[in-house]
């Protein structure tokens, strides 16, 4: 027979689904509205302080009445929080062998901003705890970090970094290196600088969304953080709508990011890019919200199957070695008829052979038969 805290458990794990699923309705919503994620972004202080979404009834309730998806968010988020509160305060956290229920515990409050003080009261109470009861420590480390974070203090462990051009940045001020490293240590955490190969898109201890191991790994060369806030990057890219004449869809990989970003400033006019996925980003826009996690990912892939849709062609430039990613969005590109430029020097893949794949010797090579293809000239 099912024990009263093993339902109320469930019932947890069953809430935050529902929750995730409206969350991923608002960013896609916001992700393809460009008016409404302006003016959502100006609600939530995007760039300079960014709010979660979870605040934008209390500082912007007419963009929540006149948008369903963002209503529905709003509702699910407000019932999700009082639903979490009082499982917690009847039944404390969940045992060690209901870590799925620990997960969905941990994402609803995170996202439990309306209620900070009784918050802040659960955190301690895990924080003098969190040993004895063999707590997540990244739960521990990312509620107590969006706590500070929304009161204007600084990062206790540094979880709200992620890496721009090989460099790790901080979306909040953060304390000292060295006694963030300390304060980690303590909590079984890896240090900064062991995190960072894990910081391209947002940590998230949630299900099939962890990304980072809880015990150190080996020492890494990548350099250690610096406590400096990241400048936004002006989105570049044209607005995305029906099947663009000169569209191309370019291919990478989230690590090289910044680097296509230039490339795409690079682009031979009338060539535009439909890829959405350079401006789908954590620090500076609310449609990709900093801790969305799992959703992010979800919402990223739905936009880049409609944008590889909407090109032309597909310019593939992968310069990390993991390339799986782009190797399946070659292989989506393939399935709509779409041809495909590689630029040499890029990890090879099965396509490699096809007909309708083009290998180009450089990127400059491949940006100048993309032009070709699309409009006829050079060659």
């Amino acid at each position: 027979m099912t024990s009263p805290a093993t339902a109320a458990w469930a019932d947890l794990i069953t809430l935050a689904e529902q929750e995730q699923h409206a969350f991923l309705a608002a960013l896609t919503r916001l992700g393809t509205d460009t008016d409404l994620e302006a003016q959502v972004a100006a609600a939530l202080n995007y760039p300079e302080w960014p709010l979660p979404l979870t605040l934008l009834p209390r500082r912007a309730a007419h963009l929540i009445a006149s948008t369903p998806e963002l209503a529905a968010y709003a509702s699910v988020s407000t019932a999700a929080t009082r639903e979490v509160l009082a499982t917690l305060d009847r039944w404390g956290w969940p045992s060690a062998d209901h870590s799925a229920a620990r997960d969905a515990a941990w994402l609803l409050l995170q996202h439990a901003d309306t209620e900070m003080e009784i918050r802040r009261d659960l955190v301690h109470d895990m924080t003098g705890t969190w040993q004895h009861r063999q707590a997540d420590p990244r739960h521990l480390a990312l509620l107590t970090d969006r706590d500070r974070s929304l009161r204007g203090e600084d990062q206790l462990y540094g979880t709200f970094v992620l890496v721009r051009d090989d460099r790790p940045c901080f979306l909040y001020p953060t304390a000292g290196i060295a006694h963030v490293d300390d304060q980690r240590r303590r909590i079984r955490l890896p240090t900064l600088a062991d995190d960072t190969p894990y910081a391209y898109c947002p940590i998230t201890p949630y299900r099939q969304a962890r990304s980072a191991p809880v015990n150190p790994p080996a020492p890494t060369s990548v350099p250690a953080p610096q406590p400096s806030r990241v400048k936004p990057w002006a989105s570049q890219s044209p607005a995305c709508n029906a099947t663009t004449r000169h569209g191309v869809y370019l291919a990478a990989t989230l690590r090289d990011r910044d680097e296509i970003r230039r490339i795409r400033a690079r682009m031979p006019s009338p060539l535009e890019s439909t890829a959405r996925w350079l401006d789908l980003d954590p620090l500076t826009r609310p449609s990709s919200q900093f801790d969305a996690g799992i959703v992010l990912n979800q919402l990223a892939a739905q936009l880049c199957i409609d944008d590889i849709a909407r090109a032309r062609l597909l310019l593939a430039y992968p310069l990390s070695r993991r390339s799986d990613g782009v190797t399946a969005e070659i292989g989506c590109a393939l399935a709509y008829g779409k041809p495909v430029i590689i630029a040499k020097g890029s990890p090879r893949c099965s396509f490699d052979m096809l007909p309708s794949v083009t290998i180009s010797d450089d990127i400059d090579s491949a940006l100048a038969a993309a032009h070709h293809v699309l409009t006829g000239e050079g060659g």
